[in-house]
């Protein structure tokens, strides 16, 4: 109804007799609609309707598809405008179909056709199958299905058909500035430029099983994770099923009261070590012997050290004859 109500009634009149369907733009005297309220064409459908007695089922309404990725806050919504009044304009004029010219959605990515198309595709798909628009003008030798793109272009199209961030706008202007560098690299044969890097997406934290472990009230320290230390008890080691009443009757066998070990501290090295071998020659049958190398090591390091020396010689007599008696 741009030129008026008058010469709406008489062209739509003149396509009744012709039995011709016709094409409502949302134009009213003023401008074309742009909101959801204006595009539910309500006052086209009655005088359609009511006055002119115009076939249902031949009305077909264009809400206009118009540009969205402009940059200005206000048209960001224009995609989703148009979803939602095709369904209300469905609910309150029945029979009556609904149409729109999709190019005009991607009009500001215009020039890069793989921009262009895959938010067609993510557009079209929706707005049918959602939404019920049942006519679409398109260039059908360039559409892409919507299983035709990859991830990241298809996040790209729905943030910025259904406004997901502040950033879709921005986003999609640096993808198009990427693929408009890899078509020219491909028509002169060069390699193709580095994709920039997306945004980073804070995604909500994985739960782990401790995680839903209430905090206690810490009544000590933390405990390290080992055994000995949970139950509060020593670790084991070879000995410890020894009671006093054994360690004591093993120490009155291998220990000499008068501490007479006929050894002369003040002599060498080698006089020691003879010595030390006599000692294990008049011990029990049982007892294993210590080689004269193995004296002569340990005394090496402590050579003028008497007191050393003293508490060696106790030490391999205590050790060799407890390895020597049977557990």
């Amino acid at each position: 109804m741009k030129e008026g109500k008058e010469k709406f009634v008489e062209n739509v009149t003149l396509l009744r007799k012709h039995g011709a369907a016709t094409v409502v733009m949302a134009f009213d005297e003023i401008s074309q609609a742009a909101t959801e309220e204006d595009k539910v064409c309500k006052r086209s459908y009655a005088i359609l309707v009511d006055e002119v007695r115009f076939p249902l089922e031949d009305i077909i309404f264009d809400p206009n598809v118009l540009t969205i990725g402009t940059g200005m806050e206000e048209r960001a919504n224009y995609g989703v405008d148009f979803m939602n009044a095709t369904e209300e304009i469905k609910e309150v004029c029945p029979y009556v179909k609904i149409s729109g010219g999709i190019s005009n959605l991607s009009f500001g990515f215009r020039g890069v056709m793989k921009i262009h198309e895959s938010i067609h595709a993510v557009f079209l798909y929706h707005c049918i199958l959602d939404h019920g628009m049942d006519v679409g003008i398109v260039n059908a030798e360039e559409m892409l299905a919507l299983d035709d793109l990859i991830d990241d272009m298809k996040e790209l199209c729905y943030n910025l058909v259904y406004i997901k961030t502040a950033e879709a706008t921005d986003d999609m202007l640096t993808r198009t500035v990427y693929e408009r560098a890899c078509t020219d690299t491909r028509k002169k044969k060069l390699p193709i430029p580095r994709q920039p890097r997306g945004r980073i997406v804070n995604k909500p934290r994985k739960n782990f099983a401790y995680d839903d472990v209430k905090p206690m009230k810490a009544t000590e320290p933390l405990l390290p994770m080992s055994d000995a230390t949970r139950n509060h008890v020593p670790n084991s080691y070879r000995y410890s099923g020894d009671t006093i009443e054994m360690i004591t009757a093993i120490r009155a066998r291998v220990s000499n009261p008068t501490k007479n070990f006929n050894v002369d501290y003040a002599q060498t090295n080698e006089v020691v070590g003879v010595s030390l071998g006599g000692i294990f020659q008049t011990s029990k049958s049982n007892a294993k012997k210590i080689k004269q190398e193995e004296v002569n090591v340990l005394f090496k390091d402590v050579a003028g050290c008497q007191e050393a020396k003293k508490e060696i010689v106790e030490f391999v007599v205590f050790y060799k004859m407890r390895r020597a008696l049977p557990n």
